[in-house]
């Protein structure tokens, strides 16, 4: 049954991620990295984590928590390393919305899906704007997001853009690249490459 919840004011993101992450981090470091990671919270994102805090119709969870989760997994087990930050937002990915669109991914060349991404973004965050556009020659594609928190630190970009890497790797794209920069107040552009 389709909630009722109303689209908060906060940027938000579909609560989807909460227990992809949490799975994320004992895959990849055990129990021992979680606790490592939760020692690098504090507040109410730490509260969020620990406690699952979830009403009967909460879609959404605030985006500043999945950062701050993100960067104690930086500090934590990923021992700030970007292979093992990649590693970990690759697994998060495939255990929340990679679960929804891996069948659509793997069936469908890389250029259909680019014309969707705007509203893929749409349908997962309550912030920030998503246009794509696929490449001349069809192996690769032009991202722009703005006014979106993950676009704010260096750390939110990489996330951003290695999830958009990974996503198009799940398509029959091979040897997917990705490269990212700021584009202008708060907007980033992601140009991932693929043969």
């Amino acid at each position: 049954m389709p909630s009722t919840q109303t689209i908060p004011a906060e940027p938000c993101v579909k609560r989807i991620v909460v227990p992809a992450f949490r799975q994320a981090v004992v895959d990849l470091w055990g129990d021992a990295g979680r606790e490592q990671m939760i020692s690098n919270l504090s507040g109410d994102s730490r509260d969020e984590f620990v406690q699952d805090v979830v009403g009967a119709n909460r879609v959404w969870i605030p985006t500043r928590h999945v950062i701050a989760w993100a960067f104690a997994i930086w500090e934590g087990p990923a021992n700030r390393t970007r292979d093992e930050m990649a590693r970990f937002i690759r697994r998060q990915w495939d255990l929340s919305m990679g679960v929804v669109r891996r069948v659509i991914l793997h069936l469908a060349p890389p250029g259909p899906i680019v014309a969707r991404l705007g509203a893929m973004w749409k349908q997962d965050n309550t912030a920030g704007e998503m246009e794509a556009t696929l490449d001349e020659g069809g192996n690769g594609a032009t991202l722009h997001l703005s006014n979106s928190p993950f676009v704010e630190t260096p750390h939110g970009r990489a996330s951003i853009a290695e999830i958009y890497r990974h996503a198009f790797a799940q398509t029959r794209a091979k040897n997917v690249t990705e490269m990212h920069a700021l584009d202008g107040p708060k907007r980033m552009v992601i140009r991932v490459k693929w043969s």
